[in-house]
């Protein structure tokens, strides 16, 4: 079988999806032959081959776009298109109108909550008053134009399937576009753990250090939190750091905001590797009002960091056990999040235990269970 994976950007390091695809890619690229389609301005690099046989770069979805990919694919005999765009209407119908002249699966992945566009309302932190006058319109029209409601139908509807990253977003999709999916297009596959079994031992060459690593955005992300968590807690925590990993459009106004409250011990790295993070780091925490099934907390959790996370998301429930391998605290409450903190950082014996738990528990998601729920999508 030949397969087209659809995104907008290539490189694995920058990016969750792109990180999905590269490794899905790789893991299926024995038994069929796997391509690339990207949008984005990037060089296709050798070290790519690994997981795909061949690629194509598409700078927009004009007519000429159509027209080359639509070659591509026919050249290239693609029976699959495994679309990372699936939240997105216009790329899905651009792939859609492909599919008219060609005929291929459109298999729809939708990498963020079905509830994304409802969770994000709401914003009132005047640090940031570009995203609270942003926030007031998006809520304005919301109001009066259901419009997640609209676009998920649609891409429903011109999908061969639509695949969600948790069987708790199931049921969430299914209302949002107000149907019981009689015919069995909708299903659940989340991401796979990124990097090989880690070995036990590294827990105890833990460091007191605090890790966010996330695309610096504050909207969904909402890591102004963890700056005004750090606020209240680093003249207890002395001897702990903390450390952002990731670049994105607001970073600098995270660094002057982190300025105006003169934050000691804080390091933004930008854009680079997270592992020697993960590797170094006890605590990491996700503050987001929205995911869909965030890679970095797997990540995280293989590597032995203890995630603390907001609970804004069903799909948090399938990778942490409250208590056991992580801790979810109430979403929106800060002072709860920052007692979780604080405790988790006192109590060495805990938090190692339960960095232990979260090494274990992270092989439900090793390469060879999620690659069997892959084989079942081809088989459809």
């Amino acid at each position: 079988m030949n397969i087209l994976f659809y995104e907008y950007g290539l490189n694995p390091f920058t990016g969750g999806v792109q990180r999905v695809s590269y490794n899905i890619a790789k893991q299926l690229k024995g038994e069929h032959s796997t391509y690339v389609c990207y949008t984005t301005n990037e060089e296709y690099k050798s070290a790519y081959n690994e997981a795909f046989t061949g690629h194509i770069n598409i700078k927009d979805l004009s007519s000429a776009s159509h027209k080359s990919l639509l070659e591509f694919i026919k050249s290239n005999r693609i029976s699959v298109i495994i679309n990372q765009c699936g939240c997105e209407l216009e790329h899905t119908s651009f792939l859609y109108g492909v599919k008219q002249e060609y005929d291929f699966k459109l298999y729809s992945f939708v990498h963020t909550s079905p509830t994304g566009s409802r969770d994000v309302l709401g914003y009132r932190d005047f640090n940031f008053p570009k995203l609270v006058f942003r926030s007031i319109v998006k809520e304005f029209v919301f109001l009066f134009y259901k419009a997640d409601s609209k676009r998920f139908r649609e891409i429903y509807r011109i999908s061969d399937k639509v695949i969600l990253l948790s069987k708790y977003h199931v049921d969430e999709f299914k209302h949002i576009i107000h149907s019981k999916d009689e015919a069995s297009k909708i299903m659940a596959i989340p991401n796979m753990v990124p990097f090989p079994p880690q070995n036990e031992n590294i827990i105890v060459c833990k460091r007191k250090k605090i890790l966010v690593v996330a695309r610096m955005g504050e909207t969904v992300k909402r890591l102004s939190r963890v700056l005004y968590a750090w606020n209240h807690l680093h003249k207890d925590l002395t001897d702990w750091d903390l450390t952002f990993v990731g670049d994105g459009s607001e970073l600098p106004k995270f660094k002057e905001l982190a300025r105006k409250m003169n934050l000691p011990r804080l390091t933004f790295t930008g854009s680079t590797n997270s592992q020697k993070y993960y590797e170094d780091a006890s605590i990491f925490l996700m503050t987001s009002a929205s995911e869909g099934f965030p890679m970095t907390i797997l990540e995280a959790m293989q590597f032995g960091v203890v995630p603390i996370v907001m609970d804004s998301c069903k799909s948090f429930h399938e990778m942490i056990d409250n208590g056991k391998n992580g801790f979810l605290t109430p979403n929106k409450s800060l002072s709860v999040f920052e007692t979780q903190i604080m405790e988790l950082a006192n109590d060495n014996v805990k938090r190692q235990q339960m960095a232990s738990n979260a090494m274990k528990s992270t092989s439900a998601f090793y390469p060879e269970a999620i690659i069997n729920l892959w084989k079942q999508l081809l088989k459809a």
